[in-house]
């Protein structure tokens, strides 16, 4: 079977894109055919092809301008991306994102006869996160990504869906439960594995015998709240530090801890697939805050998949299905969201090396036995055969 996949941002940045590079190499390494589209770098205007393993990677021309890639607007790549697609030949073409770099092609491979999946992996609209624009960003894209998102899905002939509660939306918008697979976040066990903490500290330039919290990733999602947490912590144990990894350069804990508080925070910033591993692997315990709000009702952030498979246990909080899944296969602690609490369960487990090293060992057998994308992809392989045999398209 001959793969498209779409998304517009760069390669590996951002979520929908993390998430549609480890499928794409799942499926190519079941033996599928797979092309993964992706945006330019910054400053990158011309069109490339290169060998990612099994899978081809091809990078759409463009202006090469990050705010306009970002958003799936750049109108040299939408040129770019509409003669690609007229060289058909796929089977299936699977969009990520809902914006007009992805949306424009899918829907011309589509009326081409070929089947067109969409992912589903956050609530973009009204209610989700356009409610958490400002009032101008919410006006524009808010009101945007409210229309496409939901004329994407409905289009689409079929969907694979980041959590149930995005599945009964789905069936909400009169979508059949047929044309819709549940597909969680996964973890790459392959890119990340549990590493010796004090050879990994070592590497980063981090004090060996410290004791670390850590919270990563490249979105903006409750990263103020992880900073509350961290700022409670300082104020209660001195010696505690706090590791941000990916794109977090804008934090800084409460000037009113001192420059203590200050000293204890480490930023790697962003950091390169291939080297996550290790960098996971010089904390202690994972921060994974998740306010009570309607995007993240919606969500499985990539950052849990990567934790898990860091062998490293979850300070999280009962909002969707990712406080019920740390719970009952204990992986962490599930507490409210409040940053005593928080602050509460990180310095208990700290205390507790012993359960430390249970609850991480527990996070990496659960991500190697339910959220490899070896698995994944095998599931997807198969709704795609049901999609193409049961609608063979909207034509």
């Amino acid at each position: 079977m001959r793969v498209l996949i779409l998304t517009h941002a760069s390669y590996q940045r951002g979520a929908d894109a993390v998430r549609a590079s480890l499928l794409a190499r799942g499926l190519a390494d079941r033996g599928q055919q797979v092309d993964l589209v992706v945006s330019p770098e910054e400053g990158q205007i011309r069109a490339q092809r290169r060998q990612q393993a099994a899978v081809t990677v091809v990078t759409s021309a463009g202006l090469g301008r990050p705010g306009v890639t970002r958003r799936g607007i750049d109108p040299l790549e939408l040129a770019s991306r509409i003669r690609l697609v007229g060289n058909g030949g796929w089977q299936v073409v699977h969009s990520f994102g809902h914006r007009p770099a992805v949306l424009l092609a899918a829907l011309r491979l589509q009326r081409q006869g070929v089947c067109w999946v969409a992912d589903w992996a956050d609530w973009w609209g009204l209610g989700g996160i356009a409610d958490q624009r400002s009032s101008v960003g919410r006006l524009i894209f808010g009101g945007w990504d409210h229309m496409l998102e939901r004329f994407s899905r409905r289009r689409a002939d079929g969907l694979t869906v980041v959590s149930q509660f995005l599945a009964d939306m789905a069936q909400a918008w009169g979508i059949e439960a047929w044309r819709v697979l549940r597909l969680g976040g996964g973890a790459d066990v392959e890119g990340i594995r549990p590493a010796d903490k004090v050879e990994s500290r070592l590497r980063w330039g981090l004090p060996p015998e410290a004791r670390f919290v850590a919270f990563s990733g490249l979105s903006a999602f409750d990263r103020e709240k992880a900073k509350e947490t961290f700022d409670r912590i300082a104020a209660i144990s001195p010696d505690v530090r706090f590791l941000l990894i990916g794109g977090n350069d804008r934090w800084a804990p409460d000037q009113r801890q001192g420059q203590s508080a200050v000293d204890r925070v480490h930023r790697l910033g962003y950091v390169e697939p291939g080297q996550l591993g290790s960098a996971l692997a010089c904390a202690d315990v994972m921060l994974l805050p998740l306010t009570d709000l309607g995007y993240n009702r919606a969500r499985f952030p990539n950052r849990l998949g990567d934790y898990l498979a860091a062998g490293r246990p979850v300070i999280t909080n009962p909002t969707g299905e990712i406080g019920r899944l740390v719970k009952d296969n204990e992986l962490g602690r599930v507490v409210d969201e409040s940053q005593d609490s928080m602050a509460k369960a990180v310095l208990e487990l700290l205390a507790q090396p012993d359960e430390l090293e249970v609850l991480g060992s527990n996070a990496r057998a659960y991500a190697e036995n339910y959220l490899s994308w070896a698995a994944l992809a095998a599931s997807v392989e198969g709704h795609y055969r049901r999609l193409i045999d049961n609608s063979g398209g909207r034509t």
